[in-house]
């Protein structure tokens, strides 16, 4: 067991860092072991306020915490002086034991040091009548006390001591608010827009931080959900304010943690709210983190609060948490909006404007007015994030020779990043680098998170070229120029979508070297790095539409023509869950081991991952080519050995029906669609619990081929079978089936209209309606678009009834719900969906005579 070691506790007096670190060290014990109404102890650079070094009130005490009420002074004199400042604070306190009753009062002295004299000491002072009683507690005593504590003492030895040993299994949750060191005018714009500046108070949050605070405080259990929202919305900061309203009780443990480590759910008397930022770029942790939440006692007296931070919606977690067995322990994820208010946006720019550290000798920033602001704001919906907002008050201060409201997003972002490469050129002759070497450091922090010592000085010895210098001398050149962290790492420059930005514009000057300086932070931590840049690429490419230069093309570039690359990323590409941001990047990983790989059996399974990949990536000619290939080599695999090969090749199957209908093969499509089929029913006679969701789906797949074909009936009963399949499946199983029911239904309704039966057409459209709003109330960013959709095929059922004024309304509501999807991707699924949805509106409206 560890304990609070009495020679490493007197070793540890002697440092200047003690005398703020044992009146922490002494509240953790206290609330660890003892039962209190009110513990007042500050710590840190709270022991220089005058006053108590601490007082406590317990109802249950102990040994070493006395019941009822208690003073306490703490020194770390050494120990020939500790009876002169035992002493000092006992007739100081004496003389003004400010408002405490000392006849109800145990007065506490605590050194760190061993003191012989400590009984004789009390004996004396408790002669003396004043106090109820009088304690010392000294190095001997701290360590029997921790005997008690076992996480204090694992504390004391992992975060004051810095043991290697304990530090490499403590986990400790953190709040770091970084707002004195971010906002200096040398620290760049990209640290003021950090989350951790605090370059405001938190605005247009305050419904999602009620709800996420009565969450952690409302009743106990283990629980963790999601919290959903782009880049630039405000998810990290949200959640940190939370964690800080918490800890403002010392009760509680609250903070971010790392996934690599198991969550400190023992953390806090009360409970722990636990912050982990970025999941998906570490979804075999998450996995892990989760199981062994899963085994955790339910203790309805204790909280555990887990909250994770995403951008992917709970249908990306679905199976991880399924296959973990903690689904009872997921509350529904909480979807932030990517905008905020109006009023509050405008709150934000005005409070933000006169923080934000102003340039030497710079003119005042052009007066903005309220309604101008507001006008800039609603013109795009990326404008309309807190990021944006917080960057059009930096860019209004840095710049106020002009008007910021004359600016786009994009604008913004990259005069931010122009910014942040000047600073870094600046630093780079300052400090005998090439004038670009800092800045490629900087871009390539990004992709892999953190560049470490040890990997600047590899990237020197590889002779990429970066500008770097000497090896020999590179690390300690760059230390000098303070881009280092505590941790003697530089980071990824934040926020994310400057950092995308910077990528792009660095690594843009030298597209041929690019590929391999990526290369270099990308190999040892593929899939992350992968992760990373995916986000990243997402924020230039599709939030920014930064298309001239592009992170993913240089990703191709990276792997293409290397098999020895795209074998450690082959488990990447094989999670659709994890590739879809990337398909072109994801398809030559595949693609490239599809032709170096001598084995059909994973031959074929690359070229359906890869067709699949070069589907999404708009490859259609090329997706339908791997597609016939993997049906040719797993048709003859499962000749040999039907048991183990006919359920992929069924997957091969419907999805070379996929390809071959959107090549517009509509014959080839049917017929690969009925083979389908038949294997599939087939399985599922057999293994009904593993094959039915298989075949449901591809009845729903056949019943679209044969309506295609002209074939009304075919197409109705299909239909037909597969929701009476998916409702079968939905009963058992509503979270994983209801959507597949209701995407059923929506189909069935289409195939009854065809077939003229309308009363049944109506229904089954009204059923998806109802599913789809059930589930967008809970997980509005995923089903909300699904909603719309059937909402759009309801309104056209009921226009065929005679009601045009119903189906108006009905359109109109489909049309708000898909807007904000059209709007922010403008050349997705959603924006065709939009525009079919208006024109459809615009034909009942005429038909209605203008109405």
């Amino acid at each position: 067991m560890v304990t609070v070691d009495r020679t490493a506790l007197i070793q540890w007096a002697d440092r200047h860092e003690s005398w703020f670190g044992l009146p922490e060290l002494v509240r953790r014990l206290i609330l660890a072991t003892a039962t209190l109404t009110e513990l007042r102890m500050p710590a840190g650079d709270g022991v220089q306020r005058p006053g108590l070094d601490g007082c406590a009130h317990a109802t249950v005490g102990n040994a070493w915490v006395p019941e009822g009420w208690s003073a306490w002074e703490i020194g770390t004199r050494k120990e020939k002086r500790i009876k002169d400042k035992a002493d000092e604070d006992y007739r100081k306190r004496t003389k003004d034991p400010l408002g405490l009753d000392k006849a109800q009062t145990t007065f506490v002295f605590v050194t760190p040091r061993r003191w012989d004299g400590k009984f004789d000491w009390m004996a004396e002072r408790k002669a003396e009548g004043v106090w109820r009683d009088v304690k010392v507690l000294d190095a001997d005593d701290l360590e029997n006390w921790s005997v008690l504590a076992p996480r204090v003492s694992r504390w004391f030895a992992a975060e004051i001591l810095r043991l290697p040993q304990a530090r490499a299994d403590w986990n400790e949750p953190k709040i770091l608010w970084k707002t004195s060191a971010a906002l200096r005018y040398e620290a760049g714009p990209l640290a003021w827009l950090s989350w951790d500046a605090r370059l405001t108070e938190l605005k247009g949050r305050d419904a999602e931080f009620q709800q996420l605070l009565s969450w952690a405080q409302d009743g106990g259990g283990v629980r963790f959900r999601f919290l959903v929202g782009e880049g630039g919305s405000g998810k990290t900061r949200l959640a940190h304010e939370v964690a800080a309203r918490l800890a403002e009780d010392p009760s509680w443990a609250a903070g971010r943690v790392p996934v690599d480590k198991p969550f400190p759910v023992d953390a806090g008397i009360k409970g722990c709210f636990l912050i982990v930022d970025y999941p998906e770029e570490r979804r075999d942790e998450i996995a892990k983190r989760l199981a062994e939440l899963a085994e955790e006692a339910d203790d309805p007296q204790r909280t555990v609060r887990i909250l994770l931070l995403s951008r992917r919606g709970e249908d990306y977690w679905d199976s991880l948490v399924q296959d973990a067995r903690a689904y009872s322990y997921r509350t529904p994820a909480i979807h932030l909006p990517d905008a905020i208010a109006p009023d509050d946006a405008w709150e934000v720019f005005r409070l933000a404007v006169p923080r934000v550290p102003s340039p030497p000798g710079a003119p005042v920033p052009q007066p903005v007015e309220k309604d101008a602001f507001q006008t800039w704001f609603t013109g795009m919906p990326t404008n309309q994030r807190p990021l944006l907002v917080a960057a059009a008050a930096v860019q209004s201060v840095m710049d106020g020779g002009r008007s910021v409201l004359t600016l786009s997003a994009r604008e913004l972002i990259e005069s931010l990043a122009d910014r942040e490469l000047s600073r870094l050129r600046r630093l780079a002759d300052k400090h005998g680098f090439q004038k670009e070497a800092l800045p490629r450091l900087a871009a390539l922090a990004a992709v892999r998170g953190a560049l470490d010592e040890t990997l600047i000085r590899g990237m020197a010895v590889q002779g990429l070229d970066l500008g770097l210098g000497d090896p020999e001398t590179v690390v300690d050149r760059v230390r000098e120029t303070g881009c280092l962290n505590e941790s003697c790492e530089w980071p990824a420059p934040v926020p994310d979508i400057v950092a995308s930005v910077l990528i792009v514009k660095v690594l843009g000057q030298r597209p041929k070297q690019a590929p391999e300086w990526l290369w270099a932070v990308v190999a040892g931590q593929e899939e992350v790095s992968m992760q990373r840049a995916a986000r990243l690429a997402y924020d230039a490419e599709v939030t920014l539409g930064r298309l001239d230069h592009r992170l993913s093309w240089w990703l191709v570039a990276m792997l293409q023509g290397h098999p020895e690359r795209c074998a450690l990323l082959d488990g990447w590409a094989s999670d659709k869950m994890q590739t879809g941001m990337m398909p072109t990047v994801a398809a030559v990983v595949s693609m490239t081991l599809a032709a170096s790989v001598q084995d059909d059996e994973r031959r074929a399974r690359l070229l359906f991952i890869g067709s699949v990949h070069l589907s999404g990536a708009g490859n259609g000619p090329g997706a339908l080519a791997a597609s016939k290939e993997a049906v040719d080599i797993r048709r003859r695999l499962a000749a040999a050995n039907p048991a183990r090969f006919e359920p992929d090749l069924a997957a091969s199957l419907n999805n070379l029906s996929i390809r071959l209908s959107d090549a517009g093969e509509g014959p080839g499509a049917l017929a690969a669609s009925k083979e389908t089929v038949d294997i599939r029913r087939r399985l599922a006679t057999a293994n009904p619990a593993r094959f039915e969701p298989d075949l449901a789906s591809s009845l729903n797949n056949l019943s679209i081929r044969l309506s295609d074909a002209g074939d009304g009936p075919g197409a109705l009963a299909a239909s037909k079978e597969a929701v009476d399949l998916y409702r079968r499946l939905a009963t058992a199983n509503p979270a994983r089936f209801e959507p597949d029911l209701a995407g059923s239904l929506n189909n069935l309704s289409l195939r009854l209209s065809d077939a003229g039966e309308e009363p049944g057409a109506l229904a089954a459209s009204k059923e998806a309606v109802d599913i789809r709003r059930r589930l967008a109330a809970a997980n509005p960013a995923r089903f909300a678009p699904m909603l719309a959709n059937s909402l759009a095929v309801l309104a056209q059922l009921t226009s065929t009834s005679g009601t045009l004024q119903d189906a108006i309304g009905i359109m109109n509501e489909a049309i708000r719900l898909i807007e904000p999807a059209a709007k922010e991707h403008p050349n997705a699924l959603p924006a065709r969906w939009h525009r079919g949805m208006l024109a459809d509106l615009e034909a009942f409206k005429r038909a209605a005579g203008g109405g």
